[in-house]
């Protein structure tokens, strides 16, 4: 399944991503653009940056994702 986890960088999200991992699940980490979201790219985990408050560029990322 493709997960996408918005928040990636906080506490929770740091956590989820390596458990969906585990259970065979693709994902992709969304959140702000920072050196925190780029250090969770790895295999199975692509990265989006993602500002919600940015609505034009918010809109742009999520049409780009496959849930």
């Amino acid at each position: 399944m493709n997960v996408v986890v918005v928040g990636a960088t906080g506490a929770l999200g740091r956590r989820l991503i390596p458990m969906l991992r585990e259970g065979g699940h693709a994902v992709t980490a969304a959140g702000r653009p920072s050196t925190r979201l780029d250090a969770l790219a790895r295999p199975g985990v692509s990265v989006a940056p993602l500002d919600i408050f940015d609505r034009v560029a918010a809109e742009r990322a999520i049409r780009g994702m496959t849930p």
